[in-house]
């Protein structure tokens, strides 16, 4: 038989890594924002006009007898015209009758009775007011009602965040290296 007289040692190590990380970040960074509203106000106008009633009754008063110193004056005015146009117009048929001398009669005894007594004559005669009215008018009141309403005027700005990212690393290393120790151990001695 053979005798092993050697025998061979084997020594190994692992390899050892090391790891070293550093965390990923994010970093935002934001400048103040400028918050800027204009409000106009809500406008609200109410316009009224007053309602009106409005009564006349010069003419019923007048009816009676009862006249304005400016409606009386005015038929006086009126009555006395008319007088004058009916004067006119009876020395005009007067001084036509006169001058017809074609016709035999004579016209002057006829003229002078007419002119003294006739024109005088006159016929009165009472009756009741027709029952003229008053003139009623009348003007309601008007509402204008006007509404504006508010507004908000938005002057604001918007301000961009900054946003800046770090990423993480992961740095690997060999802590030791492996290896392997082989020897040849004699057993004799």
């Amino acid at each position: 038989m053979l005798a092993v007289s050697k025998r061979l040692e084997m020594h190994s190590t692992p390899m050892k890594l090391a790891m070293q990380t550093t965390s990923a970040r994010q970093e935002i960074t934001t400048d103040k924002q400028n918050l800027r509203l204009e409000v106009e106000p809500s406008q609200f106008t109410v316009n009224r006009t007053k309602s009106e009633l409005r009564i006349n009754q010069s003419a019923c008063f007048a009816e009676m007898g009862s006249k304005s110193p400016e409606q009386f004056s005015a038929d006086n005015a009126s009555y006395g015209y008319s007088m004058v146009l009916q004067g006119i117009e009876r020395v005009v048929d007067q001084g036509n009758q006169l001058a017809a001398i074609e016709n035999k009669s004579d016209p002057i005894p006829d003229q002078a009775n007419y002119n003294a007594f006739g024109q005088f004559e006159k016929s009165f005669n009472m009756q009741k007011p027709t029952g003229a009215k008053p003139n009623i008018s009348f003007t309601p009141a008007k509402l204008d009602i006007q509404y504006k309403p508010a507004k908000v005027h938005n002057q604001s700005t918007y301000q961009k965040p900054q946003v800046e990212y770090i990423a993480g690393k992961v740095d690997i290393s060999v802590a030791q290296y492996n290896s392997l120790e082989i020897s040849v151990v004699d057993l004799k001695g």
